[in-house]
């Protein structure tokens, strides 16, 4: 998620949080790691979303990502259409080169989300 968090912060999380938007942070279960995870949500229920050329559409419209480094947006290596099904999120990291995320197992279900971040207390490292 670099640069809005690094390795080793330490992260407060709401989990009752009453909406979730385009462009939050979440924490949720990550089904290929087998572990949380924190990723942003790029899609929410019914969008389309397309990622082509290091920029991603959002019902074709391209996206602002200006959280997103130029160092870490060459998405070229996950290319495609999705579409986002009901009580469904698409969520990206922000390092999009070394993230693994809905261009890898597809959108998250709802349940699957443990909370929203809503600030950063420390770094450990």
């Amino acid at each position: 998620m670099m640069p809005a968090l690094v390795n080793g912060d330490h992260i407060l999380v709401d989990t009752k949080p009453e909406n979730l938007t385009r462009g939050d942070i979440i924490l949720f279960y990550d089904p290929i790691k087998n572990e949380n995870a924190v990723c942003r949500i790029i899609g929410l229920s019914g969008d389309k979303i397309i990622v082509e050329n290091n920029k991603v559409y959002v019902n074709e419209q391209l996206l602002n990502e200006s959280y997103v480094a130029p160092e870490n947006s060459q998405q070229n290596k996950r290319p495609g259409t999705y579409q986002v099904m009901l009580n469904e999120y698409f969520v990206l990291g922000d390092n999009r080169d070394h993230s693994k995320d809905s261009r890898v197992y597809g959108s998250i279900s709802k349940n699957t989300i443990i909370g929203k971040y809503y600030s950063t207390l420390f770094n450990s490292e």
